[in-house]
């Protein structure tokens, strides 16, 4: 059975902003590849527990700030 996402859950979802200013500042792009990644979420430095694809790292961090109930993640470089 598919997971049904509440309506609440899409809209925090949807109003989480993933910012690559600080990574792109660092690397002068913008990230992909595989990799261990590092974001910063809630002022506090969390990364990957392992190296995955960019794709999968931004879903793995925004489930860690729905987790705490933050709205902002910055890629670290």
């Amino acid at each position: 059975m598919k997971h049904i996402q509440t309506f609440e859950s899409f809209l925090f979802e949807e109003s989480i902003t993933v910012s690559t200013s600080k990574y792109k500042g660092v690397h002068g792009k913008e990230p992909k590849g595989n990799g261990m990644w590092a974001f910063e979420i809630g002022g506090e430095e969390v990364f990957t527990d392992k190296a995955m694809n960019y794709s999968d790292a931004k879903k793995w961090a925004i489930n860690q700030a729905k987790e705490k109930d933050v709205n902002v993640i910055n890629v670290l470089g």
